[in-house]
């Protein structure tokens, strides 16, 4: 039992993590891409 709730919690943390690198990378996309139009409007 235990054994079995420590290998759910560490498959949750790595998707966790995974999912946090993904957001922090499409945030990253965005504001580069803002960037870039508001380089290009002025």
């Amino acid at each position: 039992m235990k054994i079995e709730a420590i290998v759910k919690h560490s498959v949750y943390s790595k998707s966790a993590a995974l999912a946090l690198i993904i957001i922090f990378r499409l945030v990253e996309h965005i504001t580069s891409h803002k960037a870039l139009l508001q380089a290009i409007i002025h």
